[in-house]
């Protein structure tokens, strides 16, 4: 399915989520830090067209899934095309000796950026940045997208009231590693934990809580990651 994603992409850019447990026995090493930083310099390395727009280190996440996907960090770049994947990651010369370095099971998404979201919730997405002090993540399994969709209706409005901005939403089209399957990764920022919870309190948060409860698998996960990650909105830049 990744080789097929890849051909049939040359007309627009693709994404590509890495996410990497660079932990030994749950604590997160001084030599694994450091891998971390050598992968995330080689990504933004690449060139060519390619960019990094998303480097996160997760501080905590909540998911239903007996099997989760566990990790620590995740990379998300952006390739002008499937053919730019091969030419500028797949083949370059050094990649074998810097994934030699990792000796941690990763996980690997590709997929598309979403317009949808974009047309149907144009406040929600078409700030910038705003001034992100957390970066919250859902990785979407969907069981209805109609429920979830009521959601992103019902809870826009609390949304923008309190800042949040989201900066991405991409569709998933191909897996490959121990990965966890899911169908769209979102990324959003918010102001502060009060703007936070100040959201989650309204009644009306509440009950498209529940619909979004309704529409995703127990596969799906949120959290929120380092506040120093890089961000990128994919709709304004």
């Amino acid at each position: 399915k990744v080789e097929e994603f890849l051909s049939s992409n040359n007309d627009g850019a693709i994404y590509v989520l890495e996410f990497f447990d660079f932990t030994s026995n749950g604590i997160t090493t001084s030599s694994a830090a450091g891998t971390s930083e050598a992968y995330q310099s080689f990504l933004q390395s690449l060139g060519g067209g390619s960019r990094l727009v998303f480097a996160m280190e997760r501080k905590s996440q909540f998911t239903d899934a007996q099997k989760p996907l566990n990790w620590t960090h995740a990379y998300v770049m952006e390739y002008p095309n499937g053919s730019a994947f091969y030419e500028l990651f797949l083949n370059h010369t050094d990649l074998a000796s810097i994934l030699s370095e990792i000796s941690q099971p990763h996980s690997t998404y590709m997929g598309t950026k979403n317009s949808t979201g974009y047309e149907k919730y144009p406040n929600m997405f078409s700030e910038g940045l705003g001034s992100p002090q957390i970066l919250h993540f859902h990785g979407l399994h969907f069981r209805s997208r109609t429920f979830v969709d009521e959601f992103d209706e019902l809870t826009e409005k609390i949304k923008v009231q309190n800042g949040f901005r989201t900066q991405a939403w991409l569709d998933i089209d191909a897996d490959c590693g121990p990965s966890v399957e899911i169908d769209q990764f979102r990324v959003e920022t918010i102001p502060s934990w009060a703007d936070y919870g100040n959201a989650i309190v309204d009644p009306i948060w509440g009950e498209g809580a529940l619909l979004r409860q309704q529409g995703i698998t127990f596969n799906s996960f949120s959290g929120f990651a380092e506040n120093d990650a890089i961000i990128t909105n994919l709709y304004n830049n």
